[in-house]
């Protein structure tokens, strides 16, 4: 289903090449298969699939051509995440100094600042050819890592835009919950209704709804009369409430249909409701 969702995506100048593993190749191994598709002498933009960020990516790459880096790692600074995911350390001018307890081989190792490696990287065609391919490989511990006890130029573009690790149900959870908060997020062509609250010119809300908190209702999604929606809560194209019973802090899938009651923090699939802890 990806793949064909992958195929049939059109947006204008994106032309979009699968590199199916039959074998798995890592962060490391299956950026290496990549160059086949790169044009001889242009950089790699990487980018992990489990994260959603509004990061300028333009403004990433003008950094990085303009320090003449070898690689270009995007990290944040987030005071509400714990310190220990903060592993990247820079200084003022944003020389990489460590990463993972990898220290710089020209560093003085004088800590001026932490921040989240956020899964963004740009490598220039040179560190593109270092990784090794045909074989499983990871990207920090053959690539970062011996870039920097080489003494190659690491360097760090921070970014303050929204971003979030989806890499688990809860943290892919609280993601779309933020992202209500976060105009920037919102796809075009919704109706702001309130406050955070969102609602598609396609969907339909019956007589007598309730409707508190942040939400955004997605097209085709339809809200039965008399049901109360306490935010946040996340439609999906074609999903629907179909219940009087107060339906909240949930996610519905393409469609998911919601006739009874469901507790908070649970996402909606089509078939199946999968409800987690708190978040």
């Amino acid at each position: 289903e990806l793949e064909n969702t992958l195929r049939n995506t059109q947006v204008e100048g994106l032309h979009v090449h699968l590199s199916k593993e039959e074998v798995r190749l890592g962060t490391g191994g299956g950026i290496a298969r990549a160059r086949h598709y790169i044009e001889e002498g242009a950089e790699l933009l990487v980018i992990n699939g489990d994260v959603v960020s509004s990061m300028d990516l333009a403004a990433l790459l003008h950094a990085h051509r303009s320090n003449g880096a070898w690689m270009t790692l995007a990290v944040t600074l987030r005071p509400d995440l714990s310190d220990t995911i903060h592993k990247v350390v820079f200084d003022d001018s944003g020389a990489v100094l460590e990463v993972d307890g990898v220290h710089a081989a020209t560093s003085d190792l004088i800590e001026t600042h932490r921040g989240i490696y956020t899964g963004t990287v740009v490598l220039s065609p040179e560190a593109l050819q270092q990784l090794p391919e045909g074989r499983e490989a990871c990207l920090k511990e053959e690539g970062f890592w011996p870039a920097l006890r080489q003494g190659r130029n690491l360097r760090v573009w921070r970014t303050q835009s929204f971003w979030e690790d989806i890499g688990t149900p809860q943290s892919y959870l609280a993601a779309q919950f933020r992202a209500l908060n976060t105009p920037e997020l919102i796809p075009p062509g919704y109706t702001r209704i309130g406050p955070h609250q969102y609602v598609h010119p396609l969907a339909q809300i019956g007589e007598d709804v309730s409707l508190d908190g942040p939400c955004l209702i997605g097209p085709g999604a339809k809200v039965d009369a008399g049901a109360h929606v306490d935010g946040p809560i996340v439609m999906g194209r074609n999903s629907r409430i179909a219940t009087c019973d107060r339906v909240g802090g949930v996610v519905l899938w393409e469609g998911a249909c919601v006739r009874v009651g469901v507790p908070r923090n649970s996402i909606c699939l089509e078939d199946n409701v999968l409800t987690l802890g708190p978040t």
